[in-house]
């Protein structure tokens, strides 16, 4: 890894547990990343937990609760789905995590949780009535001060900056046409750092980001050679599932 850059662990890390599963953010702290990133939702009963997909229909393809939403199962049935996935031959097992036990998990580790929200029950661009129950959870588990919250929801990272002024935002910002100034200037404008895809991310959108004293983050650079460019155009944080 290069040493100037600031390396987060997608989903955790690649290889050794299912994504999003405890085991997997075992192995980015093992691989010595900077931080790690979790995707979470919001389940029936109102327990965050960290899945990125809206159905288990890809990591649970067997599980008769596979055609649900995740905001329509509790917890504890959740509990009971076994998550697989296969990597380079090898078949991966999991299972799904709370919000609250990756939270400890990273401050018993030293390592910054980056939280992409997903549209849940709540935490949404039409209903952001959810998302005091999150940072109190955050603020629970002492790491208001330690994180960075992440999404493309604009309307919700929005109505994030208005309520905490104080907390680490990224705006995920992807896609496979020129990015627009428009969301650059959102971004700015609202003091949020970016999050940007790899097919996108310009050398001058980083000077432009930088020049407004936020941060670039690019996702998800697995190459070598890549992360060498991105670190030679300045890039603060680099996302990785592996980086090989």
């Amino acid at each position: 890894m290069l040493k100037n850059i600031k390396y987060v662990g997608h989903r955790g890390s690649r290889g050794v547990g299912v994504e999003n599963t405890i085991e997997a953010f075992q192995e980015g702290i093992k691989r010595g990343y900077f931080a790690l990133e979790c995707d979470i939702r919001v389940t029936k009963d109102n327990q965050f937990v960290v899945i990125h997909d809206e159905t288990l229909e890809r990591l649970a393809p067997n599980d008769p609760l596979n055609s649900f939403q995740i905001t329509e199962l509790t917890y504890e049935q959740l509990k009971q789905v076994t998550l697989t996935q296969t990597y380079q031959g090898r078949i991966l097992t999991g299972k799904i995590p709370l919000l609250k036990e990756y939270l400890k998990l990273c401050k018993q580790n030293n390592i910054i949780p980056v939280i992409e929200l997903k549209w849940s029950t709540g935490i949404n661009d039409n209903d952001n009535s959810n998302v005091s129950n999150l940072i109190q959870l955050i603020k629970d588990e002492g790491m208001y001060n330690n994180c960075v919250i992440l999404t493309s929801m604009k309307n919700t990272i929005k109505y994030i900056r208005d309520h905490y002024q104080d907390i680490s935002l990224q705006l995920l910002i992807g896609g496979n046409s020129k990015i627009s100034d428009e969301i650059l200037k959102f971004a700015v404008l609202n003091r949020l750092s970016v999050d940007i895809e790899k097919n996108v991310l310009t050398k001058e959108i980083i000077d432009f980001i930088h020049a407004n004293k936020l941060l670039v983050n690019v996702w998800v650079v697995n190459e070598i050679n890549q992360a060498k460019q991105f670190s030679s155009w300045g890039v603060d944080m680099i996302t990785t599932d592996v980086l090989n």
